[in-house]
């Protein structure tokens, strides 16, 4: 049986920006030159697979950053793949572009689906160049929040508990560990570094 490895031990490398860039160029050339949608296909199919190595990397830095937003490490790698992320869907957009165009979209759509050509046109209606600028910031503000979350403390039964620590206690089977849970972290939430301490009111003992 293959054994999962572990998050640090996954390979972690910064997306390259000009080597997507001209992966683009290159598939939109192929693009040109193809004489069948059977060709077509197999670049929109290279393009997907291109596309992953990206994701993953981006995917994989924004989950070592949530497991500890204090490391300087993580936080740098988080903030870089934010500052690129619209670069990199620029790219996706320069393809999926010629993609959707009317000249060859009802072959592909036989042949790839109606629905996955419709998102793609949903997706380039929704986002623009122009916007890159506000979407760094707001992926700036969402690390920041991040980060203070993280630092929340909650006194719970006499143990001191981070916000995600308290989520098995939201999901507990008895109702009144939830309703003790929920008030807490409700609490911390609204008082931010404040550490409070909440008993369910129909449960005996003090409140």
């Amino acid at each position: 049986m293959s054994v999962l490895p572990h998050l640090d031990d996954l390979p972690y490398a910064r997306p390259d920006v000009a080597e997507v860039r001209r992966a683009t160029d290159a598939l939109l050339s192929s693009w040109d030159r193809a004489t069948s949608v059977q060709e077509r296909v197999r670049l929109v199919r290279r393009w997907d697979a291109s596309r992953r190595g990206p994701d993953q990397m981006k995917a994989l830095a924004q989950v070592r950053f949530a497991q500890d937003t204090r490391l300087t490490e993580n936080q740098v790698e988080r903030a870089f793949n934010d500052r690129i992320g619209p670069d990199l869907d620029e790219q996706d957009r320069r393809f999926l572009r010629r993609v959707v165009a009317p000249e060859h979209r009802a072959d592909l759509a036989a042949l790839l689906g109606e629905h996955l050509l419709a998102g793609w046109e949903l997706d380039l209606s929704t986002l623009d160049s122009r916007i890159a600028k506000d979407r760094r910031r707001e992926s700036e503000l969402g690390a920041r929040y991040d980060t203070l979350k993280a630092d929340v403390r909650v006194d719970f039964r006499g143990a001191s508990l981070t916000a995600s620590q308290m989520g098995r206690y939201a999901g507990d089977a008895d109702r009144c560990t939830r309703r003790e849970a929920a008030s807490a972290t409700s609490w911390s939430t609204r008082s931010p570094g404040h550490r409070h301490s909440l008993r369910c009111p129909s449960c005996a003992g003090p409140t």
